[in-house]
């Protein structure tokens, strides 16, 4: 083989490694790990996790922060690996109202 056609083949092959590596970064194998990575790429938190209510293809994560309460969901791909779905976006927990969260935009 050329020397040419080894540099391409590595080049090729480099690319490939990178785009892999990207992808799996943004897998976790843990739900409290995904959700972490979440609050990191949001810049919030870290949250106290106040309860943890599972579903079909996941979890919610019901937190608390501050004067502040997110409902974040965490997904189960591929059988065992987790990743994050909606930011957790925190709204102000008003001590005197009851405790009321959507995840509609119209209200």
């Amino acid at each position: 083989m050329s020397r040419n056609k080894k540099i391409l083949k590595n080049i090729i092959i480099l690319i490939t490694c990178f785009a892999l590596l990207n992808n799996l970064s943004y897998y976790k194998l843990s739900p409290l790990a995904a959700h972490k990575a979440s609050e990191k790429s949001a810049h919030y938190g870290p949250s106290q996790i106040v309860h943890i209510e599972d579903f079909e293809e996941g979890k919610y994560i019901l937190c608390k922060y501050d004067n502040w309460i997110s409902c974040n969901t965490v997904l189960k791909d591929f059988g065992f690996l987790w990743r994050f779905g909606n930011q957790p976006t925190g709204i102000e927990n008003k001590k005197e109202k009851a405790v009321e969260f959507t995840f509609s935009i119209s209200e």
